[in-house]
């Protein structure tokens, strides 16, 4: 007898009482797909074979169906996308921005920054986060490659969030452990989940061409 899908049904103490295989719903395959491969669990006693589990190798996107949906995506991507650009247009375009004085100013991790504000490595380092908040920024905005760009900006806040920190608060003591940067960290994970390059995105149209379906790292990069 098939038995449905729900997550207690992969403790080991359900998996023992399971007489058949794990069948997972429509629902359920919308957000888990790819190999779906039955295995067996340990024989509960000799002689029997064990039970059959459905194995979940791989998580597919979860994709907005409703208009709703399809326009908070949108909006969230857009702002954060905002965010970065902003945040660029205070550093790509002034001659002498430079991270040394924020990273001097770090306070629980001061010595992972610190290092970062050698002479020889401060313009580099600074370089790189100008230009990465605009690629990030242009990349939410336009909705190509945003499964890429969001990974990066992911990296970005939760590097800031251990610049902030003064354990246990964040910059002041009116964030405690949680911060904005955490917030948006979570927003760019969802953005990645949800393909929100494909929603009113160019990933859409990127996933179409030749270039992008011959080449695994490019598909990989558009979602």
């Amino acid at each position: 007898m098939n038995r449905a899908f729900s997550p207690g049904r992969f403790s080991t103490a359900a998996m023992q009482r399971a007489g058949g295989p794990v069948v997972a719903p429509p629902a359920a395959r919308r957000i888990f797909a790819g190999r779906l491969t039955w295995i067996n669990a340990p024989p509960r006693r000799p002689g029997h074979k064990g039970w059959p589990i459905l194995f979940l190798s791989r998580m597919e996107a979860i994709v907005p169906n409703t208009s709703t949906e399809r326009g908070l995506i949108f909006l969230l991507r857009i702002a954060l996308g905002w965010t970065f650009l902003y945040a660029a247009s205070h550093q790509v375009f002034v001659a002498d921005f430079s991270i040394v004085g924020f990273l001097n100013s770090t306070k629980t991790f001061h010595w992972l920054f610190q290092p970062l504000t050698a002479p020889a490595i401060a313009p580099v380092v600074s370089f790189m986060v100008a230009y990465g908040h605009l690629l990030i920024g242009l990349s939410l905005i336009s909705g190509l490659m945003v499964r890429v760009s969001s990974a990066f900006g992911i990296f970005i806040m939760l590097t800031y969030w251990l610049a902030h920190m003064d354990f246990p608060y964040i910059s002041d003591h009116n964030s405690f452990i949680i911060d904005f940067h955490i917030v948006d960290a979570l927003v760019l994970g969802l953005l990645i989940a949800t393909r929100a390059g494909h929603v009113w995105g160019l990933d859409a149209w990127a996933a179409r061409q030749k270039l992008v379906t011959d080449n695994k790292p490019l598909a990989w990069a558009i979602a």
